[in-house]
């Protein structure tokens, strides 16, 4: 079983929406948001403004850092509490939307979120209205929040419908503001997150036409909304969504099963890590899936191949300056065992994928990925 939003609002001034949304669900908020992007650009005056005006009575918890850890979101979870909040509007890219969701699992049921982690499945958590500012993760419709551990060597995630955000507001204002290199990095990740929904054994019909529908929007528009293009951007941000909502019914797979080292040892953003992942994992996909289906994903990409498929994502990546190789990106040839290792331990990603993903699979990508040229 999968959850939706209840909410959606879409388009260009829909944050005004807020005034109508949030007084369903909830009186006293807490807005959050990261570490400066929302304050240095007035957004977070007319958040509270906009809520206030509505009736609803606003704090703010301010400076969620990139892949949130557990200690933040037990202290967001402790906040949310001793202000009595009734739910959260988070108001960033992934990581402020994960850690919303995880304090407010953590408020609602009184314990850390290390008690959370999957295999458990949270059973409660405060009402979320999630407003992204970036066009890739799709945390504003998914079940869950994915945590770093405080010692960093590892992302863990909370899995439950009741974090799927009550509400997701998908204003393309705020990503005319999202620097070029972002913007190519979550576009990179939406679309890592349609083709691991797509070629995920979990994947049925409805799964197949989100994702689907979300390649095809990132393939068309990633280079106009590169170039600045609203509707464009507009069309990336419904990409993310979609794919958010693809891998809510089939989950994600070997790509990002294979990003988290390059994210917790390296420190390289979680779509950076994706996009070099992306095309050398993608041929493994394509190659394990039934014909037809396999040929429904290459024909959005205008190929009637894997290996096409392959060059047309290394090609856009080249086209909006992503990096492709692990080895200038700083992995040394002497840890691509430990790598590997650290990949197989996301079993709970791989098991989706259409084959089986061992070792001798894990290596192939990886040696790939760091040869890249």
């Amino acid at each position: 079983m999968f959850a939706f939003n209840r909410f959606v609002a879409r388009g260009w001034g829909s944050l005004q929406l807020l005034r109508d949304i949030v007084p369903q669900v909830g009186r006293r908020v807490a807005v959050v948001i990261g570490k400066g992007f929302a304050r240095r650009l007035g957004y977070v005056d007319r958040i509270v403004s906009i809520l206030r005006d509505g009736g609803v009575e606003a704090r703010v918890y301010e400076g969620v850092e990139p892949n949130p850890s557990v200690s933040r979101c037990n202290d967001l979870g402790a906040r949310l509490r001793e202000w009595g909040c009734d739910a959260v509007v988070a108001f960033g890219g992934g990581s402020v939307i994960d850690a919303a969701k995880a304090g407010a699992a953590v408020a609602k049921l009184g314990r850390g979120v290390e008690t959370m982690f999957y295999p458990s499945i949270v059973e409660d958590a405060l009402p979320v209205i999630a407003i992204p500012t970036t066009c890739g993760t799709g945390s504003e419709v998914t079940r869950y929040a994915v945590v770093t551990t405080d010692d960093g060597t590892k992302k863990l995630t909370a899995v439950g419908n009741p974090m799927v955000p009550v509400a997701a507001i998908l204003d393309p204002e705020p990503l005319t503001n999202l620097p070029k290199d972002l913007l190519a990095y979550t576009a990179m990740d939406a679309l890592s997150h349609a083709i691991e929904a797509f070629t995920s054994r979990r994947c049925g019909a409805l799964c197949e036409e989100l994702s689907l529908t979300a390649a095809r929007l990132v393939f068309e528009n990633l280079l106009c909304a590169f170039e600045g293009v609203g509707l464009c951007l507009e069309r990336l941000q419904v990409a993310a969504y979609l794919a958010g909502a693809a891998i809510n019914i089939a989950g994600t797979n070997v790509v990002h099963a294979a990003s988290y080292y390059l994210t917790t040892r390296h420190s390289v953003h979680h779509g950076h890590a994706c996009a070099v992942i992306l095309p050398h994992a993608v041929v493994h996909l394509l190659k394990a899936l039934p014909l037809t289906r396999a040929e429904r994903l290459m024909s959005i990409a205008r190929c009637s191949d894997a290996e096409c498929v392959k060059m047309r994502i290394a090609e856009l990546e080249r086209r909006v300056g992503i990096e492709p190789s692990l080895k200038r990106l700083g992995v040394s040839e002497s840890e691509l065992s430990r790598y590997v290792e650290d990949v197989l331990s996301y079993r709970r990603n791989l098991e989706n994928a259409p084959m089986e993903v061992d070792r001798k699979v894990v290596e192939e990508i990886v040696r790939a990925s760091f040869r890249s040229p």
